[in-house]
């Protein structure tokens, strides 16, 4: 999550060019702003190696279940 909405939307753009495959949303939580990516068939192991290679500004990357 990020405080700023200018800087979740720069990770999604970010994200975009490196996996167009994968679907990228951002979307507003409460007080904060979310990016999402959802990797080409829900792979996992693909899911699991962008989030290590995600180094965001604020906060972390972590994994979550769609189901």
């Amino acid at each position: 999550a990020f405080h700023s909405e200018h800087q979740a939307i720069k990770l999604k753009e970010q994200l975009l060019r490196k996996y167009p495959s994968s679907n990228v949303i951002e979307f507003p939580g409460q007080d904060s702003y979310w990016v999402r990516i959802r990797p080409q068939g829900d792979n996992r192991e693909q899911a699991e190696f962008i989030a290590s290679k995600l180094r965001p500004i604020e906060g972390e990357a972590f994994l979550t279940r769609l189901d």
